[in-house]
């Protein structure tokens, strides 16, 4: 039983601080987004990600995984 379809694009540059990922997640009547950095020095990518988030005005936010908001959003609907 098909409970609903979950699509995911994904965006990939290569930055000066990492490889940062963009992720456009549709499921159900809902499009979300999620910015990835993935780097080698966990500590310095970190600083190094909180400072592009400030420079570029972006609010962090913790998110679920992407199963998990569909789950959620799937008892929502």
């Amino acid at each position: 039983q098909v409970l609903g379809c979950l699509t995911t694009l994904r965006y990939e540059m290569q930055t000066a601080i990492g490889l940062m990922a963009l992720d456009e997640s549709q499921y159900f009547d809902i499009t979300d987004y999620e910015l990835e950095l993935e780097v080698e020095n966990h500590d310095q990518g970190k600083q190094d990600f909180q400072q592009f988030l400030e420079e570029n005005q972006i609010a962090y936010q913790k998110a679920p995984s992407k199963l998990v908001r569909f789950v959620k959003s799937m008892k929502n609907s």
